[in-house]
């Protein structure tokens, strides 16, 4: 009778940790859905205007305001993300670009060496010319893409 009531408990207490499991994992599954939720709203948000107008080869034009409200928008920066080469940093290497990112011919994969000829050596680096951002009028980012080395020229213009 004792080991009946003993088994019929630990099957109980199996029971208990497996609900409070099963409640994690749905807790865990809505924070989730709500994150991506909010994701594809904003998403939804910047396909309606891209961020870039092409104006040729290489060269784009993007509003300063338009520019300013994306950086603004965690959801919608790419990562970014330090890469070495022989054990020094020779560029920023750019993941999960969003879908205005693109509008810019941005890709995923694409290594930042420079941006107005400033080497991109440390994220810091980075952060201190978006400081600078009110006075910066045009961007030249020299990147590596496949192996290939290319000049990519982006006007930023007040007001449009």
């Amino acid at each position: 009778m004792f080991w009946i009531c003993f088994l019929g408990c630990q099957q109980e207490q199996r029971f208990e940790e497996l609900a409070d499991r099963l409640s994690n994992l749905e807790e865990q599954v809505a924070r989730n859905t709500e994150e991506l939720q909010h994701c594809e709203k904003a998403e939804e948000k910047t396909q309606k205007d891209p961020l870039c107008t092409k104006m040729r080869p290489d060269a784009y034009v993007v509003s300063r305001k338009h520019l300013e409200k994306v950086l603004e928008t965690v959801e919608l920066r790419p990562k970014i993300y330090p890469h070495q080469n022989n054990g020094e940093i020779v560029g920023l290497r750019i993941a999960r670009v969003p879908e205005d990112w693109s509008s810019c011919d941005f890709e995923n994969g694409d290594l930042l060496l420079a941006i107005n000829e400033v080497q991109l050596i440390n994220p810091r680096i980075l952060h201190n010319l978006y400081a600078r951002k009110d006075y910066i009028d045009h961007l030249e980012d020299r990147r590596k893409r496949k192996n290939q080395e290319s000049t990519l020229r982006i006007a930023i213009q007040d007001g449009y």
